[in-house]
């Protein structure tokens, strides 16, 4: 099935529909797996099979803006689902919805790199204990406050974590 190759029939905000002619054999993508868009400027646009609506026609959620995408343009399934990359490398970075490095650093491997979409870890698996919690992720909620007029709880932490790096690459621990 990777490689199956549908058409857009609808777009209506982030919601894009795709409808595939299957031929003898062929099933439609799984629930929660990805479909790659290509936009005229070449970019890819990564939606996420939500729904079986019928028809041989998939509904997805586009994970970026669906500006400049039309009816008829081609949709490739992925036959997986999103991941994220994961370890070690991953600590101090910004990444957008689909595990794509945002921060203009370096990309990063997609090397064991786990579905968004997996089962919750077992009960005993987890833990009650306090633990170290490692970051380093840069941003800006500079005008946080201005904008909603008032400290939130939330906030003193985003502001923490924010202004409190002192350098690309630190780390900290909370």
């Amino acid at each position: 099935m990777s490689g199956l190759t549908g058409k857009i029939s609808q777009i209506v905000g982030p919601v894009v529909d795709v409808h595939f002619d299957l031929s003898e054999g062929s099933e439609l993508p799984r629930i929660h797996d990805s479909l790659n868009i290509k936009r005229p400027n070449g970019k890819i646009v990564v939606v996420e099979v939500q729904q079986h609506i019928g028809e041989d026609t998939v509904r997805t959620v586009a994970m970026d803006t669906t500006d400049g995408l039309r009816r008829g343009m081609d949709a490739v399934s992925t036959d997986s689902p999103i991941s994220m990359p994961v370890g070690t490398q991953i600590r101090g970075r910004v990444m957008n919805v689909v595990g794509e490095t945002i921060d203009g650093l370096s990309s990063l491997s997609t090397e064991g790199a786990l579905p968004i979409h997996r089962e919750p870890p077992k009960f005993e698996d987890l833990t009650t204990s306090q633990e170290v919690l490692f970051t380093g992720t840069p941003c800006q909620a500079a005008g946080l406050k201005k904008y909603l007029g008032r400290e939130e709880p939330g906030l003193v932490i985003i502001d923490f974590v924010c202004h409190g790096v002192p350098a690309p690459g630190a780390w900290q621990a909370y």
